[in-house]
């Protein structure tokens, strides 16, 4: 069974590759977590017009000043933990610094 597909130059399917876009090892102190609050719409629709207050979380590299992350959760809590459970993933290579 072929495993990738192939549209003109453009390959889907493989994987992404093992190389790491940054040489070396990458530590946690290299990333930010900021919380904000009520920057956005929570996905879920309400009725008669209520609304529900979210916190946005975003990662950032420090050196770069790139963003590598950003999510949307209903709690401070669990936005910050999305924001280091995804540190996480960076550090340990499941996911590849931008």
């Amino acid at each position: 069974m072929r495993r990738t597909i192939r549209i003109g130059p453009f390959r889907f399917g493989a994987g992404r590759s093992q190389e790491r876009t940054v040489p070396g090892p990458v530590s946690r102190d290299r990333f930010a977590v900021d919380v904000a609050e009520g920057l956005m719409g929570v996905g879920v629709p309400f009725r008669r017009g209520c609304s529900a207050l979210g916190f946005r979380v975003l990662v950032t590299d420090k050196e770069t000043g790139r963003r590598q992350y950003v999510s949307e959760s209903y709690t401070h809590d669990q936005a910050y933990a999305n924001g280091q459970k995804y540190i996480t993933e960076l550090v340990t290579g499941r996911k590849r610094v931008k």
